[in-house]
């Protein structure tokens, strides 16, 4: 026991080391941008109320937290993305204790290796989004629901209730693992009723079962009635533009560079372990990837295995793999005993493959620490931010696009205007009457601009006009051509020069001085 916590105190040692490495080295993406300015907000109860106005999809949990550590700490991306590292170390532990529970210490101990440097949680630790809660969570909730099921104590149910409800709170597609579960639960006592268990205690666990889980849905009401008023609103309805991870690329992530059929062949030897050896428990690690692929399709009408919301199965499917590990290590070692070989232990085969791995891994993870995680990254926006501020005067106004204010305003402290094209008559939404000024502390306001007809134009001409402005900071990022030509620059530029570029990774900053008229 002593060597065991011993191994995965240096485990979660080394874990930390590789999650702190470069971490909050890049901007914020899109995504991550509208997260902080919800998590910035002045209170958690606007914390609440920006989340269903920003991300209605997603629950509460994750940014309260990170509002918390904002406000222990400073309101910068440091503290808002460190509460992610935490929830990575206490994943691999949480792993480590459910792999443990199905499989023993040597594949909970693989698992806890392959975790710590697997690139996909490590992208994510260093992502300030609701990915890298999920891996402590569902795994604390399996755990609890394992052990109701062989106890049927009332405080084993109901603290199985509090984090099935967790669950909830920190991802909707959570719900994946409740279904999970009570597929899990059906299986197992229509199997100890075959078997000629007592029909009293079989009755007895399915009652509590039931409660438990329904008690579970009633402390979600609170968030899961205005959810469904801002359900209009959900990204999800025709699913995501992008695939960023598949169940391919989780498998495949391992497999560059020499020694890259390594990691599937040992996944082959442990699927074909488990069925052999025909562990009772793999039952309920298959019927989480699968039951969890299945609803994320049907929520996001994606890839059937889109990894990027389920998230919380890598670890079982790690599992898979540490469990070939260890199965191939065994029979290696049986094998040499025969020919009288005794230097070898079963520890030491296991470090030898799980070395290689790591080795073969290093390119995977420069790559990531070099050039970001996400495919999705938008530039260097805390590069832009910083400049203009410091160079920032009295009669100057900030333009950014609307779609990504919140990239900027992340690093920004001075008041701001976003633009956004519409096709009705143009108009100015003054920052007071934007509700996020009063729920973030921020002043920033909305110019609505018409891109057909562009004489309902001339009352944004007369606004900015109207506050005698000297300067114009424009901000483009690297989808967009900053010419004179464009339509909303001829709009308000038509009357000044370009006095200064400044271009960064993916963004770029011009500097117009315009004519009060």
């Amino acid at each position: 026991m002593k060597r065991e916590r011993l191994y995965l105190f240096s485990i979660l040692i080394i874990a930390l080391l590789l999650r702190l490495y470069h971490f909050d080295y890049f901007s914020v993406w899109d995504d991550e941008a509208r997260t902080y300015i919800v998590s910035a907000a002045t209170s958690w109860v606007n914390v609440l109320k920006m989340q269903q106005l920003q991300i209605p999809a997603n629950t509460p949990l994750d940014p309260l937290i990170r509002h918390l550590s904002m406000k222990i700490g400073q309101d910068t991306t440091f503290f808002f993305m460190l509460p992610s590292v935490i929830f990575s170390l206490l994943g691999i532990l949480c792993s480590f204790m459910l792999a443990r529970r199905l499989f023993g210490i040597p594949v909970a101990m693989i698992t806890a290796i392959l975790l710590t440097v697997h690139p996909l949680d490590i992208a994510y630790a260093q992502e300030g989004r609701n990915y890298a809660i999920l891996n402590a969570v569902i795994p604390v909730a399996s755990i609890l629901l394992l052990r109701a099921m062989d106890t049927n104590k009332k405080l084993n149910w109901l603290l199985y209730s509090i984090s099935l409800s967790i669950c909830y709170y920190s991802h909707l597609l959570t719900l994946g693992i409740a279904i999970t579960h009570g597929i899990y639960f059906i299986i197992m006592t229509g199997n100890d009723f075959l078997h000629g268990k007592s029909r009293k205690a079989i009755i007895s666990l399915s009652f509590s079962y039931i409660l438990s889980a329904s008690l579970s849905i009633i402390l979600f009401i609170p968030w899961l009635l205005p959810y469904f008023q801002y359900s209009a609103f959900t990204p999800w309805s025709n699913g995501p533009g992008t695939i960023y991870y598949s169940l391919k690329d989780v498998i495949l992530i391992f497999n560059a560079g020499v020694f890259k059929f390594i990691p599937i062949g040992l996944t082959v030897v442990g699927i074909a372990g488990l069925l052999l050896r025909r562990e009772k428990n793999a039952l309920f690690v298959v019927l989480t990837i699968l039951v969890s692929s299945a609803a994320s399709y049907e929520a996001t009408k994606n890839n059937f295995f889109h990894i990027r919301y389920i998230f919380f199965t890598l670890p079982f499917f790690l599992m898979v793999t540490a469990y070939g590990i260890s199965l191939l290590s065994e029979k290696v070692l049986q094998l040499l005993r025969r020919v009288k070989t005794d230097f070898m232990r079963i520890e030491y085969l296991a470090g030898i493959i799980i070395f290689l791995i790591s080795l073969n891994n290093i390119p995977v993870l420069a790559a990531g620490y070099e050039y970001g995680w996400e495919k999705t990254f938008d530039g260097d926006w805390r590069g832009a931010a910083e400049y203009v501020n410091n160079h920032y005067k009295e009669y100057d106004a900030i333009i950014v696009p609307h779609r990504l204010h919140a990239n900027f305003d992340t690093y920004n402290k001075l008041p701001t205007y976003g633009f956004e094209v519409t096709e009705q008559h143009a108009i100015i939404i003054p920052s007071h009457e934007i509700i996020e000024n009063s729920l973030t502390g921020r002043e920033w306001g909305i110019i609505m601009y018409n891109n057909r007809y562009p004489d309902y134009n001339e009352e944004i001409a007369r606004y900015i006009a109207s506050k005698k402005y000297s300067r114009l900071w424009v901000i483009w990022n690297f989808q967009f051509n900053l010419t004179k030509e464009d339509l909303f620059l001829s709009l308000l530029l038509k009357n000044g020069k370009p006095v200064d570029v400044k271009k960064f990774t993916g963004v770029v900053v011009t500097l117009w001085e315009i004519s009060p008229q």
